[in-house]
């Protein structure tokens, strides 16, 4: 994965501006990092959502907790 997509501001970035081949690497202060495909978020959320609402609302799987998290746009390698 390329770090750091060329997508904008963080603090102005919509669901709407990921395209299929970015993905949400989120890291949590325990150390976990996941990753979050925009897809799925899509049919949840409307696109006008902003990324930095949707972060507080992602729970760790390791630990539990909820909205403590660092995220970054990534890039997925395209053929």
């Amino acid at each position: 994965m390329e770090r750091n997509a060329n997508v904008g501001p963080r603090y102005a970035l919509r669901l709407g501006r990921l395209q299929d081949w970015h993905v949400l690497v989120v890291r949590c202060l325990c150390g976990h990092v996941g990753t979050v495909s925009p897809g799925p978020l899509r049919r949840d959320y409307p696109e006008h959502t902003p990324i930095q609402d949707l972060a507080r609302k992602f729970r760790c799987r390791r630990c539990g907790v909820r909205g403590q998290r660092v995220w970054d746009v990534e890039t997925l390698p395209r053929d």
